[in-house]
């Protein structure tokens, strides 16, 4: 009888939507002494959509998928090098694509010092079946904020939704679609974290997301604020977006008083039933005619756009 393989280790994935607190929870899990997630990937879609590509002769063509990853500019901001990556590749000779990303995934983690991997890219929340499909281990922490505190959050950043109507939609397909997945994989592949927990019992909410990761706990990751030299290069070289993780969280931006009462009306008129099945209160706004009317024209808009994705991908 052939010895049983070892079972591999749970690949954590952290997704939601963006601005929800997914870097905060990836450097408090990436202060764990046993754990290292890199910067966000967004490729492991693209190279699960074209796995056959990368076989030639029934082999993984592995120089072509040096070269994918050498050319792919989320890759090159790991800062990983990636003749290192070559010669485990090498090494290991991986016979298909799953053994060859976690290679990859691997050889990162050993640069940092740990034994672990996992990776947080927010929009594989649309994407869990897919990433489910290349990596069976993969097991999805969905992070889940207000998402009035959300638009606001886009608001001040230089990337993403520019209004609050089109952040309302943007929050509301990204959790609907994340929760739906969600109830599909069940509770053995996916947890749900809402940010105001993280925030106010860091503690509990990362013993549940340590245990459902089968990562034992350790009181390093309340300490990532210490460890950020080490999590990105220097705090002062942060990205704009990214500069609050060297203070203490906030539980909320207090959309209450930071919003209007016409963009919690239009919010709420786009995302309010989101809001409510994910257990957040509504403000009790009315909405005037006008606030209707924007909220409606923002919601035509967004579905002719994703039709003409549709079709354009059809063609």
């Amino acid at each position: 009888m052939e010895p049983s393989k070892d079972p591999l280790p749970v690949f954590p994935t952290i997704v939601g939507s963006g601005r929800s607190g997914t870097t905060l929870l990836r450097s408090m899990l990436n202060a764990h002494p046993e754990l290292s997630i890199p910067r966000e990937s967004h490729f492991l879609v693209d190279l699960a959509s074209t796995d056959g590509r990368l076989v030639a002769n029934d082999d993984l063509d592995v120089p072509a998928l040096v070269d994918r990853l050498g050319s792919n500019p989320w890759f090159q901001a790991w800062d990983l090098d990636l003749a290192e990556v070559e010669a485990q590749l090498g090494k290991t000779a991986p016979a298909d694509l799953a053994s060859a990303v976690r290679v990859v995934y691997s050889t990162y983690a050993h640069a940092h010092g740990k034994t672990r991997y996992g990776d947080k890219t927010p929009s594989y929340v649309m994407h869990m079946p897919t990433i489910l499909g290349l990596l069976p281990e993969a097991r999805f922490v969905h992070l889940i904020r207000d998402g009035r505190d959300v638009a606001l959050s886009f608001l001040d950043a230089s990337f993403g939704p520019d209004t609050v109507e089109e952040a309302a939609l943007h929050w509301k397909q990204r959790v609907r679609r994340g929760r739906s997945a969600g109830r599909q994989l069940g509770p053995g592949r996916y947890l749900e974290v809402f940010y105001e927990d993280l925030v106010t019992r860091p503690e509990d909410a990362l013993g549940a997301i340590c245990a459902f990761l089968d990562l034992p706990y350790h009181p390093q990751m309340l300490r990532y604020r210490e460890l950020l030299d080490d999590f990105i290069p220097t705090v002062d070289a942060l990205p704009s977006h990214h500069e609050n993780l060297a203070k203490a969280p906030r539980v909320t931006r207090s959309w209450q008083q930071e919003m209007s009462g016409h963009q919690v009306a239009r919010f709420e008129l786009l995302g309010g039933g989101e809001l409510r099945r994910a257990n957040y209160q509504l403000s009790g706004v009315r909405p005037t005619p006008a606030d209707v009317y924007h909220a409606a024209g923002t919601y035509t808009a967004w579905q002719t756009r994703r039709f003409k994705k549709k079709l354009g991908a059809a063609s």
